[in-house]
């Protein structure tokens, strides 16, 4: 691996990779990437073509970087002994997780809000604030009982606060009163529309996001 790679020079093709990684070998090629592909059928072209790489490779300028790529390489995917499926598995399950514990610390909640919410219920609040903002929409699902009417109403109030908005909420009939004391608890701007008559929804101008959808 640390071995510096070495020009191939055949009689009827030229392939010049760079020996380890140099600066100066790096900017000497004219497409501005690290490595030269050319067909050259002359012999005497294929020594020319070697010597003008050499010249460059080797200028007294340049920095040698091959041990330091070496390092790199052999903490990531191409390196050369095989990872178990375990730690593949976890380093998927990192990146895929990466936006949901950025967005743990993007975000805050008035204190009554993030008193009266659960741990987990503030972390979904938090994850589906940030993709709300990446997005433009998101949908909150869980089982009956934990708590998706307290969750939407934290999240609209998150983004009432951090973007000086108004929150639409639209629910079936039967839900309005109890939307209604969500909405005056906890402070929410906008207004509690019935899913069977929303008069105002062509009127989308006034209300910014964002828009709750209360189901059940």
């Amino acid at each position: 691996m640390r071995d510096r790679l070495v020009i191939s020079v055949p009689y009827c093709r030229a392939i010049q990779r760079p020996r380890g990684r140099h600066f100066a070998g790096w900017r000497a090629l004219e497409s501005k990437r690290p490595e030269l592909n050319v067909d050259v059928l002359d012999h005497d072209a294929t020594n020319k073509l070697a010597q003008w790489f050499n010249d460059r490779w080797d200028d007294r300028w340049c920095l040698d970087i091959t041990d330091e790529l070496a390092d790199i390489i052999d903490q990531s995917w191409a390196r050369p002994d095989l990872l178990s499926p375990y730690h593949v598995y976890l380093k998927m399950a990192w990146h895929l997780s990466e936006e949901a514990r950025d967005s743990q610390h993007r975000y805050k909640l008035p204190k009554q809000l993030h008193q009266e919410l659960f741990p987990f219920q503030r972390a979904a609040v938090f994850v589906a604030a940030g993709h709300l903002e990446r997005r433009g929409g998101v949908l909150l699902g869980d089982v009956v009982g934990l708590g998706k009417t307290f969750m939407a109403t934290a999240l609209a109030r998150l983004m009432e606060d951090k973007h000086d908005l108004q929150t639409l909420i639209i629910c079936p009939p039967n839900l309005m009163p109890m939307w209604r004391d969500h909405r005056m608890r906890y402070g929410l701007r906008g207004e509690v529309m019935s899913l069977g008559k929303p008069p105002y929804l062509h009127r989308r101008d006034a209300y910014a996001e964002p828009l709750v959808l209360g189901e059940a």
